[in-house]
C-alpha cells in the first residue's frame, strides 16, 4: 500500500526525471494548476489523479 505522501513522492521524481508540471500534467489529464496544489499538500490526491498513477485508493479499518 502507498500514502498520499508516497504518491506525491512519486509525482515529484517523475517531474525531476524527465517531466515539467505541465507536461506532466497534461499526462494525467489534469490541469497545471491543479497538479501544482497537489505538490505542495494544499489538495489531496483524490481517486482519479491516483488511478492516473496506477494506484487504486484502499479503504481499511483496524481495531484499536
Amino acid at each position: 500500500m502507498a500514502s498520499e505522501a508516497k504518491l506525491r513522492e512519486d509525482l515529484k521524481r517523475r517531474i525531476k526525471f524527465g517531466f515539467n508540471q505541465t507536461d506532466l500534467a497534461k499526462e494525467l489529464k489534469v490541469s497545471q494548476s491543479h497538479l501544482s496544489e497537489v505538490l505542495s499538500g494544499k489538495k489531496g490526491i483524490g481517486d482519479e489523479l491516483a488511478e492516473a498513477l496506477g494506484y487504486e485508493r484502499i479503504v481499511t479499518y483496524r481495531k484499536k
